[in-house]
């Protein structure tokens, strides 16, 4: 019977290894920074292209050395009016102040970043940030 006790522990303790860090040891999210931005095409797929390329690339790196606990993105689900937002990101920080909490941290990530471009264009050439909103859970 300790032999199998033995045996389930070190099997737990491998598969436990095999998970990825995030998922053993995901920050909590104090807060969570909502980013809107409208495409320039209704067809927003190259703005999404450029975040993926380089927005996405930086907060990997942040998540990973446990500035930002999470990050999406997500599509409006029906055509906006004019002007208004058609992606929103989301990046989740673990400290209460959001991006102010880590602006120095990220900042040499952002130096450090080779920006992509989509087809030529950079993010003016591709839409605009509408606006952003800091929020929290009750």
């Amino acid at each position: 019977m300790a032999d199998e006790r033995l045996i389930g522990r070190r099997t737990l303790l491998g598969a436990a290894a095999l998970l990825p860090a995030a998922v053993r040891a995901a920050p909590t999210t104090a807060v969570e920074e909502w980013t809107f931005l409208r495409s320039l095409d209704p067809d927003p797929a190259a703005l999404v292209a450029f975040i993926e390329a380089n927005w996405f690339a930086m907060d990997r790196i942040a998540v990973a050395r446990g500035l930002f606990s999470h990050y999406a993105l997500y599509h409006a689900t029906e055509p906006a009016d004019p002007g208004d937002w058609n992606i929103v990101v989301v990046v989740g920080y673990p400290d209460a102040r959001g991006y102010d909490g880590v602006r120095e941290p990220f900042e040499a990530i952002r130096r450090a970043h080779v920006p992509v471009l989509i087809d030529g264009k950079d993010l003016k050439a591709l839409g605009r940030i509408i606006g952003t909103r800091t929020v929290r859970r009750s």
